[in-house]
């Protein structure tokens, strides 16, 4: 855009109006931005209202989850061979060990 080179015109009005349209760009790039924040914000929220789950799936227990792991905590099998068994990444298979473990003590708390 010719308004806006800089390396053709020194004077006072060619700057002027390159800082005004320079202005007017980044008013309308701010406006833009906030506009997609608050509608993807609503869209959120909307979603969630409609009991629609966000973001990556949940993690569930294997099929063979409870025989793996006890065997896992018997130190029969390591905790490579349980995660290759179950079929489940090391953070997942670890993860999936601590929500187990805690429900294990809430249930034991809950018979005392």
């Amino acid at each position: 855009m010719p308004i806006l080179d800089t390396t053709q015109s020194k004077e006072l009005v060619g700057q002027l109006i390159t800082d005004v349209v320079l202005a007017v760009f980044a008013y309308v790039a701010d406006e833009d931005w906030t506009e997609r924040h608050e509608l993807q914000r609503q869209g959120i929220e909307v979603a969630k209202a409609g009991g629609k789950h966000l973001g990556r799936p949940r993690v569930e227990y294997p099929e063979n989850w409870e025989d793996c792991y006890g065997r896992w905590k018997g130190g029969v099998i390591s905790a490579k061979e349980a995660m290759m068994l179950t079929g489940l990444k090391k953070d997942s298979f670890y993860r999936l060990v601590k929500k187990y473990e805690a429900e294990f003590k809430n249930t034991q708390e809950e018979m005392v």
